[in-house]
């Protein structure tokens, strides 16, 4: 099989039309290349490189120290000390010495952790969405893969998001063949439609019921979205996502969409 990675000095290289879908990918692909995981995500800035086999590219983030601010997407240190710490503060079933510790102690392991390399992260397959998704297929679980990822990036740990045993078995056997240490990352709700008991847990029977006896409401399908549709939506996303919930959430910006 042929394997590429490829960066800012190299993107040009790229041969776009050997690539599955590729002049739509390039527009995604390169200007994140050459101008950082910023130009999609605002509290980020974050180096991206391209990693081609055969004829699939699977984008990958290189960590950095974090800043204040960083979206948990990029940083390991977001995710597990600053999302933890913003939560336990903001939460109500938390004691008094939990949030303590996680207002004076917390901070201490931030930068303990950027001492010690916690930052030098190469997240793979990372499309900047809370959820990695990755293909039933996937080249990314050939052993010689991330043997190639770990030669080419000795000194930091190469991370795969989101995996699970429900749609990614193949992937997470060969990780934990390949010596990988599962880490807790985030709860993800699958909904199998094979088997419809979900259709009995409380979040989807509510929703139902909301949609039911919501007025006005209806599908569209369009065959593009405007400028002022997607900054519409953006606004919505921003009010719910970063206002209500935490500025730790990627801050999309309208390229992106």
């Amino acid at each position: 099989m042929f394997t590429k990675i490829f960066g800012k000095e190299t993107i040009s290289e790229l041969d776009w039309s050997s690539i599955i879908n590729g002049s739509e990918l390039k527009g995604f692909y390169k200007p994140m290349v050459m101008q950082s995981s910023k130009i999609f995500v605002r509290n980020s800035g974050h180096s991206v490189e391209i990693l081609q086999i055969n004829d699939r590219l699977y984008p990958l983030t290189l960590g950095k120290k974090t800043n204040k601010g960083t979206c948990y997407l990029f940083s390991f240190l977001a995710q597990y000390v600053d999302y933890g710490r913003e939560e336990i503060l903001s939460g109500t079933s938390y004691s008094r010495n939990q949030k303590i510790i996680a207002r004076y102690v917390f901070p201490l392991f931030k930068y303990i952790g950027n001492l010690l390399g916690m930052e030098n992260v190469v997240f793979v397959n990372n499309y900047f969405l809370a959820t990695n998704l990755y293909e039933p297929d996937t080249f990314l679980c050939r052993p010689w893969v991330i043997q190639h990822l770990k030669k080419r990036y000795p000194d930091s740990a190469i991370v795969f998001r989101s995996v699970n045993d429900a749609t990614d078995i193949s992937l997470l056997n060969v990780l934990k063949s390949q010596g990988g240490l599962p880490l807790a990352c985030r709860r993800l709700y699958i909904l199998d439609p094979k088997n419809s008991t979900y259709r009995k847990k409380r979040p989807v029977v509510q929703d139902r019921k909301l949609w039911e006896k919501t007025e006005d409401l209806y599908w569209e399908q369009v065959e593009d979205i405007s400028n002022d549709e997607s900054e519409l939506l953006l606004t919505y996303y921003s009010a719910l996502y970063l206002e209500k919930y935490s500025s730790l959430n990627p801050d999309y910006t309208l390229e992106f969409l």
